[in-house]
């Protein structure tokens, strides 16, 4: 049993666009109607450790234009459900618009994962000096605990 995690790692280190497809197709059944939410939280942190771990952006890149095109046609498979009803249109037209649709959305996730990679050494030079988030408040920005000592973006106020 403890052999199965190493091989799952040597997998992702082998392959890593695989791993990340699969990673894709596991977070989207975190949503309806499956909802199996803790799938897709480890599906994002195994993303990200794929993510880490690359050695250049356009790696970095590929892995998230992967997991995108796995997440979307898992999670966008209702539209091929949607073309059966369609008495004019065949069924296998559905399936092909969902793929031609991923392969579209995929390109959010995959410049969201190149600017991961891009901040990632800032953001371990940034927590060794100080955390960038503090549970103390600092002096003028707001007298609410943790929310005064993040950024000005987290101000505690949702909508501003």
């Amino acid at each position: 049993m403890t052999a199965l995690p190493s091989r799952i790692a040597a997998f992702a280190l082998r392959r890593p666009k695989l791993a990340a497809l699969l990673l894709g197709a596991v977070s989207a059944t975190g949503f309806a109607p499956l909802h199996l939410w803790p799938l897709t939280l480890l599906a994002f942190a195994g993303w990200m450790i794929l993510i880490a771990r690359s050695p250049k952006g356009w790696r970095a890149l590929g892995i998230g234009w992967a997991f995108g095109v796995g997440h979307f046609t898992i999670g966008l498979n209702w539209i091929a459900t949607a073309f059966t009803y369609q008495a004019a249109m065949p069924a296998w037209l559905g399936w092909i618009a969902v793929v031609l649709l991923s392969l579209y959305l995929a390109v959010y996730p995959a410049i969201a994962a190149a600017a991961a990679w891009l901040i990632k050494p800032r953001a371990t030079r940034i927590s060794r000096r100080r955390p960038i988030c503090s549970p103390l408040p600092r002096s003028g920005r707001s007298p609410s605990g943790f929310a005064a000592g993040c950024s000005p973006a987290l101000h505690g106020i949702p909508w501003a």
